[in-house]
């Protein structure tokens, strides 16, 4: 399974929503079902170690298809975040499940570093929101 395209990455107040991310089966083989998964990762390396934000269940898909997902994340469920920078990225087989050649075409990421800062006066929940004090910020103007 190939991340033929990350898709469009937006914040809106409380949510990080994923939409229009392309999951593509470029063999010439049916694969069996998958599972996504969203990463909140301190390097450039996505992995199943990394912080998991959510997961996308994607079906079984027919040899040289693909399919469109979106995802909403509500950021106020987050726990567990340090502060720092992270870089958002999508693992499309995350369980392994679809026998292939290229694994490495199961990672793909924004080109876009998100900051979790702490405002002072905030609790220790994750606050991950965009344009607010201790919020996420971004270091590139678009994506």
């Amino acid at each position: 399974m190939a991340c033929a395209d990350p898709g469009q990455l937006t914040l809106d107040q409380k949510q990080l929503k994923i939409s229009n991310l392309t999951l593509a089966n470029t063999s010439e083989v049916d694969a069996d079902a998958s599972e996504i998964g969203i990463y909140l990762s301190t390097d450039n390396q996505i992995s199943t170690s990394d912080y998991r934000l959510g997961t996308i269940a994607a079906s079984a898909r027919p040899a040289n298809t693909s399919a469109n997902f979106a995802l909403e994340i509500d950021l106020d469920t987050l726990s567990n975040l340090a502060d720092g920078d992270y870089i958002l990225g999508l693992s499309m087989d995350q369980l392994n499940t679809v026998d292939e050649s290229e694994e490495a075409e199961n990672t793909c990421r924004f080109e876009r570093t998100l900051s979790r800062i702490r405002d002072e006066k905030e609790d220790l929940i994750a606050n991950l929101a965009c344009f607010f004090p201790g919020d996420m910020a971004f270091d590139h103007p678009e994506i």
